[in-house]
Formats: C-alpha cells, structure tokens, sequence
C-alpha cells in the first residue's frame, strides 16, 4: 500500500492487498464438508485515508490512525474488483456526534483584482489638493498581505492573508441538518491599487497611489449563518458591514502629500459584503495556528473561490466591486526563502521578504544554519580573525545545500 500526504491530516492511499479466503461447503442435511481454499484473487485500492477521525465520528478504538476511506467531507465507499470477486468496503467508523465551531479568526486572500468604480459618487473638486478635478474613474485593486496585525494573532505573520474575519460566538451543530447563526466581524483589509489613479489638475495631471484599510468608524457586526449538510461541515452564507478607509498617496513627491477618506468624507464608501452563494467549509479541530484561527475552513481543501458582493443604501451598488476570495494557502512559500508560509507564522518571519532581519542570508538558510532569522546578528560571524573564514564556510554550506537535483521530484541535501 501507497499513502500519500496531501495535506496535514491525511492524504491519498493505493495499492492492493490478496485475498485467499476459505470456501466451506456443507451438504444440508449431512455431515460431509468439503473446504476450498484456491480462489485466491488481488483487489486494487484507491481511496483517501485520514490520520485521525474528523470530528463528528466515533471509530473503533483498534484503528486510532490511518482511517482509509474516511476523508475531510465523510465516509468514502471505495469498491474494489478482481479477477474472480467484487467488494464494496466503507470505514467501519460512525457518524453522528455533535459539532461545535469555536470562535476565532478565518484567514482569507483576495485571489483577484477587485474594481472600484466612482462613476455613481464621484470624489470631489479640490479634494486631493486645491485645483483638483472630480475623479470619477476606477480603482483596480489587488490584494496587500498584512504582515503583522496589532490585534489578531499577535506575534504571528499570516502569510498572503489580506482579509480577516472573526466568528465571535461558538456555533452550535448537533446533527445532520441543523443550522446556526453567530455574529461576525471584518477585523482586517488590505488592498493596494495595481497601478496609480490619475488626478486631474486643469490641463495637467499627477499619480496618486491608493490604499484601502478599514476605518475606525464602529459597525454593527455581521451574520454567519452555518449549515451542516454532512458529519464535518456543509455550507455557510456570511453578510459584514464594512466601513473602508482609502488613503490616496501623491507619487513621487518626497515625503508624499495623502489624503485619507472614510464615509464621513465621502459618499457611498460605506455598504455590506454579503456572500454571493452558499459556500463549502469543514470542520477541522487540528487547524493550523489554533491559537488564533477558527476550526472552520472555507473550502481549504480545494482552495475554491468565494465571491461577496458590495452593496451600499439598501441594495448592490452599480459598478460596486465584487471581493473573490479564497483561504489563505500556507503550503506555499510566497518569497521562495525554502520555507512554506506555516513556517513562516510559527517563526514570526515575513512570509513576503526572504530575509527578514536584511543580513544577507535568507530566512531558510538561517534556520538550516541553526541561526536566528529575525536577528541580523545571529547569521554572521563576528568580526575578528578568522571571521572571513567562518564566513566563507558558511556559504559554502549554503551552497552545498542547494547543490544538486537528483531525478525529477526529489531533491537531494549535503549537510
């Protein structure tokens, strides 16, 4: 048998096993038996396996890990045919207890670009400076991870993470079925534009860069309505006022000229994020960083995209942008440093600068080097005799470790 990791809890399984069962035949009516024991046949496997049981099932105390054919969603059925038989195997593990989501933070990025259009609420004449135009154009938005959120998950870095939202309150989910509502908040935005807005001045023009947070303005908090459909998860639809703040930057000018603007500044920037369909999650008690995220993931699996639409006065707002998001990925590595972004969050490091303490070597060489990477002291050498020697022993450690590739999909170290 093949068992392949997929994820941090469990994975795919191939293979096959031979069955050489005994056949025992007895005449009714007589005591003559007569047993076969030939029939042997091989019987393919392909299915998903688990380390342990998701929450929601009890499974036999003699299988505590490896549950094949138990996966993130349920129970999986695999059938498996030979030449001479046919099964149709499923986990002996039952569903049916309660589920419980525990408040905490779902961790999301903006996986496109979302537009801005001022063409219904123009920002006024002389708002940038005096002498400005209306700007009535679009801004074209991408996602600006934040690094390191005074609020949420102190002294974690949260990868390409650009939106936060908290569940507030513990959802309660007993059976198959049930749904529960629990408030919610926006506690983190942030966005850059893709390219500088231009701002008209009479014939002239000048660049301003844009960037959008969220306002100190209080907001009633939002709903997350939770449906279970299945014993580890089912679908949720989310609504979250959002109050967005917009700080405008003049480009190239030192020391920068910006303007900030919430809804007391500006109409129309003030509205409700509301999701635009039913949306997967599953419930996963072993989650990444539980000191501060919520045990729902949002379609972690398949890393899908979920759409919430902005709307503003009562109803959606023409040419209002639309928010695709999916969960943050920390099985990636963002800045190609040698160490996923789940590194990253564990060691503090930034996920988006491969060297994170500016000493010259990068936060994946540090760790393989036993040094500190948050320390710019720590990954040299002090200065003195032999310091060039240390050095250049370092580095050639470096080196050595990304020497080779051996055939494709492995790699081979020196240490």
């Amino acid at each position: 048998m093949t068992f392949t990791l997929d994820n941090t809890n469990g994975g795919t399984v191939s293979g096959g096993v031979a069955i050489r069962p005994m056949f025992t035949f007895t005449r009714q009516g007589d005591l003559a038996v007569r047993d076969f024991t030939n029939a042997i046949d091989s019987l393919p496997i392909s299915c998903v396996w688990r380390f342990d049981p998701p929450e929601g099932f009890t499974c036999p105390d003699c299988a505590e890990q490896g549950h094949i054919g138990v996966g993130d969603l349920g129970l999986v059925a695999f059938p498996t045919s030979g030449s001479r038989s046919q099964f149709d195997w499923q986990s002996a593990c039952q569903a049916g207890s309660p589920l419980e989501i525990a408040p905490g933070n779902v961790l999301l990025h903006n996986a496109g670009q979302t537009m801005w259009d001022f063409a219904s609420t123009p920002i006024p004449a002389d708002f940038f400076e005096p002498g400005s135009l209306p700007f009535d154009g679009v801004v074209v938005l991408q996602s600006d991870p934040v690094v390191d959120h005074p609020d949420t998950c102190v002294g974690r870095t949260l990868g390409m993470t650009d939106t936060i939202i908290e569940v507030k309150e513990p959802a309660m989910l007993p059976i198959d079925g049930a749904t529960d509502t629990v408030p919610i908040e926006l506690v983190a935005l942030s966005l850059v534009s893709v390219a500088p807005i231009t701002v008209t001045y009479g014939t002239a023009t000048e660049p301003w860069d844009v960037r959008v947070d969220l306002s100190d303005i209080a907001v009633p908090p939002g709903t997350l309505s939770v449906t279970r459909t299945h014993p580890n998860g089912g679908t949720f639809i989310a609504t979250l006022p959002v109050q967005p703040m917009f700080t405008f930057t003049k480009v190239g000018e030192e020391g920068g000229v910006e303007v900030e603007a919430d809804s007391n500044d500006l109409s129309g920037l003030e509205g409700v994020l509301t999701t635009d369909s039913a949306t997967d999650w599953q419930h996963d008690p072993g989650h990444f960083l539980p000191d501060c995220t919520s045990d729902m993931d949002v379609d972690l699996q398949d890393l899908e995209v979920f759409t919430m639409h902005f709307s503003s006065g009562g109803g959606k707002t023409a040419g209002g942008p639309e928010f695709d998001f999916v969960p943050t990925d920390f099985s990636v590595d963002s800045d190609g440093d040698g160490l996923t972004d789940g590194e990253e969050a564990l060691l503090a490091t930034n996920p988006i600068n491969a060297d994170s303490d500016g000493d010259g070597l990068s936060d994946g060489d540090e760790v393989d080097l036993g040094s500190d990477p948050l320390d710019a002291g720590s990954g040299l050498p002090a200065a003195g005799p032999g310091a060039l020697a240390a050095l250049a022993i370092l580095l050639i450690l470096v080196s050595r470790r990304r020497l080779s590739m051996g055939k494709l999909g492995t790699v081979t170290y020196y240490r």
